[in-house]
């Protein structure tokens, strides 16, 4: 039958109700917990146990939402943001994260795939503040993580602060590729990644199999 899988939009984005400019850091953690509280509800998660995979800013959420709650098997990395106080600022200019950071209404930012976003000041003020390189060390399971060397939205060398600052056994992953995988080319190195991702998962013994519920 496979494995069953569950991808979400955090609120305020995608098809998810709410507003993009109440989003924050937090906010989306919460929605990730939620997450994984409603796959807890289904038999299937109950016995094969979660695997949580973020990427870009969602792989700050993962590592928080995982390293609080202790719930997942394992965890996945990909293009994961490590320092949003770096990342954030030279995703959208310094002069405009200035101005969001100061202002006490929500911030028009345009960001380098084309698209407008309405950033309110929570979301600015726990960018200064949150700390997911903190977090991740709380997690005991297996971590991959995943790193483009063409990626020019994550500052290089992100993943190894990952896996510097866990605990646990850690597999860091490199491969030439931007940061959305050279998917706008064709799905090969897609491909090599999620191989890769799961012989690691095979290896740790957290690859979804049969398991007693409680």
């Amino acid at each position: 039958l496979g494995t069953p899988s569950l991808r979400i939009d955090f609120r305020g984005s995608g098809n998810s109700d709410g507003r993009f400019s109440d989003t924050t850091y937090s906010k989306q953690v919460e929605d990730a917990v939620a997450a994984m509280e409603f796959l807890d509800s289904r038999t299937a998660s109950c016995q094969m146990g979660i695997i949580v995979l973020g990427w870009s800013q969602g792989g700050l959420v993962a590592a928080i939402a995982a390293a609080q709650t202790k719930r997942p098997v394992g965890v996945a990395l990909w293009a994961a943001v490590a320092e949003p106080k770096v990342s954030f600022p030279k995703l959208i200019g310094m002069e405009v994260y200035n101005r969001g950071l100061n202002s006490a209404i929500p911030t028009d930012v345009t960001v380098p795939w084309g698209a407008t976003l309405s950033v309110g000041p929570d979301f600015f003020a726990e960018v200064e503040n949150v700390a997911p390189l903190s977090e991740i060390g709380a997690f005991p399971g297996p971590l991959f993580i995943a790193e483009g060397t063409l990626d020019m939205d994550i500052p290089a060398g992100s993943a190894q602060q990952y896996a510097n600052a866990h605990n646990g056994r850690n597999r860091v992953w490199t491969a030439p590729m931007n940061h959305i995988f050279n998917t706008d080319k064709d799905t090969a190195t897609l491909e090599q990644l999620i191989d890769a991702m799961v012989v690691f998962f095979q290896e740790t013994g957290s690859s979804p199999q049969t398991r007693p519920c409680p």
